[in-house]
């Protein structure tokens, strides 16, 4: 009888429903995208016409910096 009463007593305590506060909160994220390192410029050089021009290459990002070829 004692242990027909502990049991009762251990399933009564499992099922106590505690109530539960929750506050309202609003959620924000700030996602800031940086570049980890500094974009590589080069020079690149070529003859046209026999004149020698250069122009600026961006290593980095794979495309020229500059609209034309501009004469040394």
């Amino acid at each position: 009888m004692k242990k027909i009463i502990i049991m009762l007593v251990l399933i009564a305590s499992m099922n106590r429903v505690t109530p539960v506060l929750a506050n309202e909160t609003e959620v924000t994220a700030n996602i800031d995208v940086t570049m980890p390192c500094q974009e590589k410029l080069v020079w690149k050089y070529k003859f046209i016409n026999g004149k020698l021009y250069r122009r600026l290459w961006n290593q980095t990002l794979n495309k020229w910096v500059g609209d034309h070829w501009i004469p040394c």
